[in-house]
């Protein structure tokens, strides 16, 4: 195996660097293009963003055998992934903000409703967002006057399930548990009955309301979804 200098061994951390950065790039333009709102034309295919997923994955793989191979060494430069998400995030919070009826309208005074209105759409945005950046912060994951405004049971069950999310680092389920502290707030939520066809989920939906309100038969008659 040929040995590298230092000045070549840096040459080659320096290309490997620049391709991770055009592999990012390329998989963050097909992600990009199906987001749900997205200026960017979406043509590709879900086969193709997959693809091109796995292939840059394999070139990640074949890049990283080849650093340790040569001993090339990627030296960190500048912010991290921590730091660059903050950021992100704060600007988007800037830009929430800015839907705010002080500066959202600029002829002249919002009525009451309006102001109201927006003045919700700017709270309902800011939730995921104070979320996501108490995550990356390592703060609290449900803020807490979220878990305080629910009735006094459920809030102290909610601050328990925020305390084992934070102690396990189950970060991908901490919206989740916003959106639920939010439908406590309002009094608002849904209960799912799920089970095998015919094992009496209906009778006991039923017996629950006190009312025959689900059909009930030896042939299965909800078999589709039923709200």
């Amino acid at each position: 195996m040929p040995g590298f200098s230092q000045r070549e061994r840096t040459r080659i951390a320096a290309a490997l660097v620049e391709v991770e950065r055009c592999l990012t790039e390329a998989t963050h333009a097909l992600d990009a293009a199906a987001a749900r709102f997205s200026s960017v034309p979406d043509d590709a295919t879900p086969l193709q963003r997959r693809l091109i997923a796995d292939y840059a994955e394999r070139f990640r793989e074949a890049m990283a055998a080849l650093a340790d191979r040569y001993r090339v060494q990627i030296e960190p430069a500048g912010r991290s992934a921590r730091q660059r998400a903050r950021d992100a995030l704060d600007r988007a919070m800037v830009v929430v903000e800015e839907l705010g009826p002080r500066r959202f309208l600029t002829d002249g005074e919002p009525s009451d409703e309006l102001a109201s209105e927006l003045r919700r759409i700017v709270s309902q945005l800011q939730e995921p967002l104070d979320a996501m950046r108490a995550v990356l912060t390592g703060a609290a994951i449900v803020p807490a006057p979220a878990v305080s405004s629910a009735a006094s049971g459920d809030g102290a069950l909610l601050a328990d399930i925020a305390r084992v999310i934070a102690a396990h680092e189950l970060g991908e389920l901490a919206p989740a548990l916003q959106c639920l502290a939010g439908r406590f707030k309002q009094n608002d939520l849904e209960i799912a009955a799920f089970g095998r066809v015919n094992s009496g989920k209906s009778s006991l939906l039923n017996a629950f309301l006190g009312e025959p309100l689900l059909p009930v038969g030896l042939t299965p008659v909800t078999a589709i979804d039923i709200h």
